[in-house]
C-alpha cells in the first residue's frame, strides 16, 4: 500500500511502473504531476524517482528493458546521452540531441525517445493564451537546453523570425543552427519589436541569486508585447511583474512544465492527461514553497 496524493493506492503484481531518472533527482516535480494524473484516472501505475549517476546510464536503460518499465522521464545530466541506448529517436530529439521522454512503441516494440519540452511550450501558448507563433516575430533569451527546444519548436510552428539573445556569441550561433533560416542573432534593440519575448534562462528563479534581477533591461519591454517566463518558481517572477506594469500580457513557466509532462503521460499510458488535476497538484505544491 502506498499513499498517492490523498489516496491509498494498492500496489500489486499487475501495477505498471513509470519513473524519472537524473542526478540529482530528489527535487523533481515529475512524480507529483504524473501521480496526480494516474490517481485522477484510477490507472494501475505508480511513478517514482530514480537517482542514476552518469556512469550507470547504460545499465539503467538495460534494466528498464529487463524490468518492462513502461516509461521514463529524463532530466539532467542524461538528456544528451540516453539516445545512444534507445532504438528510435523522434525528429525533435535528433535535432536537439536531447531526450526527456522514453517510451515503448506498442506497434513495433521499440524503445523510443523524444523531447516534449518545446512542444509543451507551444501547447502552453495555444491552450492558455490562444497564441499561435505562426507568422509572428519571437525573441528568445538564452541558449541552454530549454532555449534550444523552444527555438526549434517556434521555427517548426512557422514563426516568421526567431531572434536569439545571449551573452555567449558561440552558443547563440549554435542555437541559431537548430532553428535554421528563420533564426537571427538578436540585439537588445531588436527584441523591442517582437510579438512574443521568452525568458528561457534561470534568471529570476528562487535560489538563483537575486530574484529581482531581470533577464533584459526594462526598456526592452513594450506595451501589449506578450512575455513568457519559463521560470515556474516563483509562480510570478519579477520579470512578469515588471512586464505587467508595462502593459504586457504575461505567461509564467507552469504551462510549459505542465504540458511537456502531459505529452509524456500520453506516450506512457495512451490516455489523454487530466490537465486540471495535474495543474492543481502543481499549484498547491508551489504555493506552499515546497520545492528546492
Amino acid at each position: 500500500m502506498v499513499i498517492r496524493g490523498s489516496d491509498e493506492v494498492s500496489i500489486s503484481a499487475k501495477t505498471k511502473l513509470l519513473g524519472v531518472i537524473g542526478d540529482p533527482v530528489s527535487h523533481s516535480l515529475s512524480p507529483l504531476i504524473h501521480n496526480a494524473a494516474l490517481s485522477e484516472l484510477a490507472l494501475d501505475y505508480v511513478y517514482l524517482a530514480f537517482r542514476v549517476p552518469a556512469y550507470a546510464l547504460g545499465a539503467a536503460v538495460e534494466g528498464f528493458r529487463a524490468f518492462g518499465i513502461r516509461g521514463l522521464s529524463v532530466t539532467m545530466p542524461h538528456k544528451a546521452k540516453i539516445g545512444q541506448y534507445l532504438d528510435s529517436l523522434s525528429e525533435s530529439s535528433k535535432a536537439l540531441n536531447s531526450v526527456n521522454t522514453v517510451y515503448w512503441d506498442t506497434v513495433t516494440g521499440r524503445l523510443c525517445g523524444t523531447s516534449t519540452d518545446g512542444a509543451g511550450f507551444i501547447d502552453g501558448l495555444k491552450l492558455e493564451l490562444d497564441f499561435t507563433p505562426s507568422d509572428k516575430v519571437v525573441g528568445v533569451i538564452g541558449t541552454g537546453g530549454a532555449a534550444r527546444s523552444i527555438v526549434w519548436s517556434l521555427a517548426n510552428e512557422g514563426a516568421s523570425q526567431v531572434r536569439v539573445f545571449g551573452r555567449n556569441r558561440e552558443k547563440v550561433e549554435q542555437t541559431l543552427l537548430i532553428g535554421g533560416d528563420r533564426c537571427k542573432m538578436a540585439t537588445l534593440e531588436s527584441l523591442r519589436d517582437c510579438d512574443l519575448l521568452v525568458n528561457a534562462t534561470p534568471v529570476g528563479m528562487n535560489g538563483q541569486g537575486d530574484d529581482q534581477t531581470l533577464p533584459v533591461p526594462e526598456w526592452v519591454l513594450q506595451q501589449e508585447m506578450l512575455i513568457c517566463d519559463i521560470v515556474y518558481s516563483p509562480i510570478v517572477t519579477a520579470f512578469m511583474q515588471t512586464a505587467s506594469a508595462k502593459g504586457c500580457k504575461v505567461l509564467g513557466g507552469l504551462p510549459m512544465l505542465l504540458h511537456q509532462a502531459a505529452r509524456a503521460f500520453k506516450h506512457f499510458t495512451g490516455f489523454d492527461p487530466p490537465l486540471q488535476a495535474m495543474t492543481s497538484a502543481l499549484e498547491s505544491r508551489l504555493q506552499l514553497g515546497d520545492i528546492t
